[in-house]
């Protein structure tokens, strides 16, 4: 999935950590300057579970 490249590239420990993603503000479920979470939220549930 592409939101575990920076971390299976290395270049995170994990993908939340990848400053360039929208991965953290998702898990955190509040908007950033990159994301708007609710779309995402809506058809999703727990995105958590994508990063699994």
């Amino acid at each position: 999935m592409v939101l575990d490249n920076p971390a299976r590239a290395g270049l995170a420990p994990a993908p939340a950590d990848w400053p360039h993603a929208s991965v953290r503000a998702r898990l955190a479920g509040r908007d950033d300057a990159l994301v708007s979470v609710a779309p995402t939220l809506e058809q999703v549930g727990r995105f958590a579970e994508l990063l699994v």
